[in-house]
């Protein structure tokens, strides 16, 4: 599986709900422009993102596999961080995100060093505005699109430490062996 992206996306909406909206079977996000003014973005933040190979993601080299989609969302959601974090980042720091490299890092940090932007945020923030993104891990993603089911006890882990060693590397911990499954994880009595 190739590295995660950032992909392509779009923002709209305040709400504390976060949603990354995908399009459908050979679409991008514009398929969603006639219908984003019915949607409630006081309650919810949508992400609408285009996958490899579709819209702005066009040039983003890839497998083009639902594993790789799903690592791509994930990347996203932790790559949209928190906009403090994203405010004080210099732009060295910003291009250093997979897929977002220095000119449209240098153009983030020129948007957040103008006075006025800087207070439209101030005011964004005081009017309620959810500023704060999701958890990232610090654990290297190398289980990033894999579906990993444990069976048992693992030496070292409950079922809630396994669940949390899976998903902080990337990958779903499901409850059950289905066909997306990657791995199964058994501890043998010998």
């Amino acid at each position: 599986m190739t590295a995660a992206a950032i992909l392509a996306h779009e923002v709209i909406g305040s709400g504390a709900e976060k949603v990354i909206v995908l399009g459908g079977w050979l679409g991008d996000r514009g398929v969603f422009q006639p219908i984003q003014h019915l949607l409630d973005q006081d309650k919810f933040t949508y992400c609408f993102a285009d996958p490899r190979g579709y819209g702005g993601s066009l040039d983003i080299a890839g497998q083009h596999t639902n594993a790789e989609v799903a690592g791509d969302v994930v990347a996203l959601a932790a790559a949209l961080g928190d906009l403090a974090r994203i405010a004080s980042a210099d732009s060295a720091a910003m291009a250093a995100v997979d897929g977002v490299g220095p000119v449209i890092a240098q153009s983030v940090r020129d948007w957040f060093d103008e006075p006025d932007h800087v207070a439209l945020v101030d005011r964004l923030v005081a009017a309620g505005l959810n500023t704060v993104g999701p958890e990232s891990s610090s654990e290297p993603q190398v289980l990033l699109g894999k579906a990993i089911v444990v069976s048992g006890t693992l030496e070292g882990y409950d079922r809630q430490g396994a669940e949390v060693a899976i998903t902080s590397r990337g990958g779903t911990s499901p409850g059950s062996v289905s066909k997306k499954t990657t791995r199964l994880a058994v501890r043998m009595a010998l």
